[in-house]
């Protein structure tokens, strides 16, 4: 799974011009892997002790966490900043109570720390955690994995590990915003703050090819970034898939969805960040008749979405929320997805989805669709807001069932790459490197430290 990670991020780097976007069209060959593998043991020779900073529980996070925490060559437990999530809560976003109907805790060491914070739903002082001073200068941890930089509590941890000597791995999400290029206030603060932070880390991880390039800009050096692509819990979805298959009529007609039909499905919160508006109208400039659109998710948006459909006349089906032991079934009726958002980092509905054999559509704010999308092979980049081109892709799927039967095939297969057992290893190359050479100076620059032995992802 390894050599698919990495021949992934290979095509992923090739396709950033057009002309290279045009040969991926043509053809997805094989491309050799080019890194060798390295020892994942600590110098001592033992399995790297390793503490794995995390927000609260996430049910996307579990099985990664599982992942880590059963390979031989950690010893690894998650140190868990705040309880959310455990207990169910009220999503405002989807305008619903949200409890996960997946274990969230089985399988990975884990310890909660108290949080001090008066709200602990968001902002820099919602993770206030003293315990971290006196939880890594006990814990005795060759390497910490901070998750982001955005809260109180991650700088707690790397001033911390600098006092303890213990090497901190970074990695994040976040990819450039519209206007991040822009001279101001606000962009210089952020620039600040975040080169600071990521000034005192040993190695710095990236989770798609949009967060590469924000690192990059942040003045990291290519070949100390590592891999540590957004992924998903695939084995889980292809079981689901591969469960449901035979049961695909069935479950339509359960639905409503006349059999000719080719069926675009819309899954996450309805905001206005996440456009699901554009889908209706993409549906309907296409002018394609045999299509049933299917909304799977909730928000503030809802009452003028189903509004604008009626209006549009357009064959809609709205289920709200959906739990992650169900969502299988409704990635199983449908074709195509649609995710068009105006910014989405890493959203875990594309890996999902192509799990499950669909061919998705994504706009060009998507950060992992540099990734996962080979344009025409396993699916379609589109501009955001553009309306006309995302109609053509819709009329080029429905016309040509082959093509789409093709594509389908083509993200199964693509998306295999990106697993929690390949960021394992990814991990371990990080641990490796850090751990062979000495200490490095705060704000030391990446440049100067010879010792680094990079990811060979350059």
């Amino acid at each position: 799974m390894t050599d698919q990670l990495q021949g992934a991020l290979l095509k992923s780097e090739l396709i950033a011009s057009d002309a290279s976007r045009a040969n991926h069209e043509a053809s997805h060959e094989q491309v050799p892997t080019i890194l060798a593998s390295t020892s994942a043991l600590s110098q001592t020779g033992h399995p790297i002790r390793l503490a794995i900073l995390a927000m609260h529980p996430v049910q996307y996070h579990s099985p990664l966490y599982r992942a880590i925490c059963s390979d031989p060559a950690f010893d690894a437990e998650v140190l868990y900043l705040d309880r959310l999530g455990l207990d169910g809560a009220y999503d405002m976003e989807f305008r619903t109570f949200v409890e996960w109907d997946l274990p969230l805790l089985e399988g990975h060491p884990h310890r909660f720390l108290r949080n001090l914070a008066w709200n602990n739903t968001e902002g820099f002082l919602s993770r206030i955690n003293p315990g971290l001073l006196a939880a890594l200068a006990r814990g005795r941890y060759d390497a910490i994995l901070i998750q982001g930089y955005s809260i109180l509590s991650f700088w707690i941890a790397l001033v911390a590990a600098k006092g303890t000597g213990t090497k901190v791995i970074w990695r994040g999400e976040v990819t450039r915003r519209s206007g991040d290029d822009r001279l101001t206030l606000r962009n210089l603060v952020r620039n600040t703050i975040v080169r600071t932070f990521l000034g005192g880390c040993d190695a710095v991880m990236y989770t798609c090819s949009g967060n590469r390039e924000f690192l990059l800009r942040q003045g990291q050096q290519a070949e100390s970034l590592f891999p540590f692509l957004c992924a998903v819990d695939n084995e889980h979805f292809r079981l689901a898939f591969e469960k449901a298959e035979p049961e695909i009529p069935a479950l339509r007609r359960g639905f409503g969805i006349p059999e000719t039909d080719m069926v675009v499905l819309y899954c996450g919160r309805l905001t206005a960040r996440k456009r699901p508006l554009d889908v209706l109208e993409g549906v309907h400039r296409s002018g394609v008749t045999d299509v049933t659109l299917l909304i799977v998710g909730d928000g503030p948006q809802r009452e003028e979405l189903m509004a604008r459909a009626e209006a549009l006349s357009l064959r809609t089906i709205h289920v709200g929320f959906v739990n992650q032991l169900e969502i299988s079934r409704y990635y199983t009726v449908a074709d195509v997805l649609c995710l068009l958002s105006e910014y989405d980092p890493s959203p875990k509905a594309l890996n999902e989805a192509m799990n499950c054999g669909l061919v998705p559509i994504v706009s060009d704010r998507i950060g992992t669709a540099g990734d996962m999308i080979l344009p025409g092979v396993t699916g379609f980049e589109v501009p955001l807001g553009d309306i006309d081109v995302l109609a053509e892709k819709l009329r080029l799927l429905a016309d040509d069932r082959e093509r789409r039967t093709r594509m389908a095939k083509a993200a199964v297969e693509r998306v295999a790459a990106f697993s929690f057992e390949a960021n394992a290893e990814a991990l371990k190359r990080a641990c490796s490197s850090v751990l062979s050479r000495r200490g490095r100076t705060w704000f030391r620059s990446r440049s100067h430290d010879t010792g680094s032995t990079g990811s060979g992802s350059a």
